[in-house]
This record gives C-alpha cells, sequence and structure tokens, in this order.
C-alpha cells in the first residue's frame, strides 16, 4: 500500500515539473519511515539558480538558514514569499489533525514581492553576474494562488494517506530503522559537504561500525556510496536542468576532485557527464 501511494506522489510531482513547475517538499519529519530516501530526492531545489546558490560556501549556509527558518514557521494555509536572494515561491502547508505533516514548496518566481528586487541585488554583490543571468530566467509570470491551489490539492490528499499508512506503521519500526532514518537526513542534508562515515556516525551517536552494519542490512552498500549516490543523483538532475559546467556542478554535488566525479559519473551512468548532458 504504501509503494503504490508514494509511487502517485512523486509520478504526480514528476507531471507537474514536466508542465514548467518547479515543486518541492519540505518541513516533514522521520515518521515516513522507509518513504524517507524517495522524500529526501524531492525535497532539493531544482530551480537552476537555487543549484547555483548552493555551490556558493556563503550563500549555501544562507539556504539552509532559510530552511532552519521555514521548520519553525508554524503559519499554516499557503503563502507567498521570498529568500534570501529574492527567488519567490508559494508555500503550501499540509495539516493533518492540528499539525503541519509537510509542506510543499512551488518555486521559480520573480516581481510580485515588493522587496524581493532589494533582496537580489544585496545576494548579487557577492555572487557573481551568472547569478544575475539565472535571476533572471525565473519566471515573472506568477500563477495566483486559486491556481496553485487546484494543482496542489490532489498532492495534498496524496500526502495525507501517504502519512496515515506510515503513521501506522511506525509502531512496528526497528530501532536500527530509526537509526537509518536519522543518518540519510543527515546526509541529505550535508551531502554537498565534505562529510564522512565518521561525521554520520558521530551525527547518529554510534560506532562507524554498528553505523556501516546497519546500511548493509537497509539498503546494501556502504555509507560512502550511499553518499556519493546522492551526490551522483544530484548532479544528473543539474546536467540536465542548468548550464553550470561540470567542474561547478562537481563542486556543488559535495566533488572536491572533478575528474573524480566523472570517473565515478561514468561508472553509474554508463556515460560521462558530458555525454550524458548532450543524450538527456
Amino acid at each position: 500500500m504504501i509503494p503504490d501511494i508514494l509511487n502517485d506522489v512523486t509520478g504526480y510531482i514528476d507531471f507537474l515539473r514536466s508542465n514548467g513547475y518547479y515543486v518541492m517538499l519540505s518541513c516533514f519529519s522521520n515518521y515516513y519511515g522507509d518513504c524517507l530516501p524517495t522524500l529526501l530526492e524531492y525535497e532539493i531545489h531544482r530551480v537552476p539558480i537555487c543549484v547555483y546558490l548552493k555551490s556558493l560556501p556563503k550563500t549555501h549556509k544562507m539556504c539552509v538558514h532559510c530552511k532552519h527558518l521555514l521548520k519553525k514557521n508554524l503559519s499554516c494555509g499557503t503563502y507567498y514569499s521570498h529568500c534570501y536572494a529574492g527567488v519567490e515561491e508559494y508555500i503550501y502547508s499540509i495539516v493533518y489533525e492540528n499539525k503541519i505533516i509537510m509542506r510543499i514548496n512551488i518555486s521559480g518566481f520573480r516581481g510580485r514581492c515588493l522587496r524581493s528586487e532589494h533582496f537580489k541585488n544585496l545576494t548579487e554583490k557577492y555572487s557573481g553576474k551568472y547569478f544575475s543571468e539565472l535571476y533572471q530566467q525565473l519566471s515573472e509570470n506568477v500563477p495566483s494562488e486559486d491556481e496553485i491551489k487546484k494543482f496542489i490539492r490532489p498532492l495534498e490528499y496524496m500526502i495525507k494517506e501517504l502519512y496515515k499508512a506510515c503513521i501506522a506503521e511506525k509502531t512496528f519500526e526497528s530501532h536500527s530503522k530509526s537509526i537509518f532514518c536519522r543518518a540519510i537526513a543527515y546526509i541529505y542534508k550535508n551531502y554537498m559537504n565534505d562529510i564522512s562515515c565518521s561525521d554520520v556516525a558521530a551525527e547518529v551517536s554510534y560506532s562507524e561500525p554498528y553505523l556501516r552494519h546497519i546500511f548493509q542490512n537497509e539498503c546494501g552498500i556502504s555509507i560512502m556510496e550511499y553518499i556519493n549516490k546522492v551526490r551522483l543523483s544530484c548532479a544528473a538532475e543539474n546536467l540536465k536542468n542548468t548550464n553550470l559546467n561540470i567542474t561547478q556542478i562537481a563542486y556543488a554535488c559535495g566533488f572536491s576532485n572533478s575528474n573524480y566525479f566523472s570517473t565515478v559519473f561514468k561508472k553509474m551512468y554508463k556515460l560521462s557527464p558530458k555525454d550524458y548532458r548532450k543524450q538527456v
């Protein structure tokens, strides 16, 4: 049941993305159990300017700060806002039993918020010419809140069903599953940084050997293989959806060496990053 609902959720988001909407998920908890790795994939912002900002150390920290602020924000309903860089988006809160169980971000806009231009100009000072080019690519055709609700409401129903199914299964979740969920949440939050097995182990407060054992049991690969899998998935999206060069993408996705990135990318996708970009 849960895999079917999850497939409905991701399939619908993919459909919306194919129609030009940058739809992402955020502010969800570990209650989603086995669904967490997939949901975390859909938390990553795919807007080209956001990808670029996350590739720069200073602005990446500010992106993380905005994410923390959103989690602390208890406002329900739907509202329109902008981030520190002036990128505008809708925030759609999904509430179940008086609790926010997830938020949906519909991003990639500019021009509606009065102060967006001000924040864009501040960010431009330390983000370079490429930031300005990407900012101009943001859409000024901002849909109304009524339009947003029409195509997001079906997703809201699906997510509520997914949440209820996961809560019912949560009662039977093992201790090792809980540790695994905490570990992968940390990996998705920090994959673009220089993290190692010891960093993940320290985050969940368990030894490296025990954590390696859990990863082998839960997903059949090592922790570093999992980290690289996340990085490569993000890199593939960037190759498809941005004009960043291969070195920029490598660094944005956590690889400190672009040659090593090209090697592991080709191993997974059977194509070099350059050829992959041409093919898609």
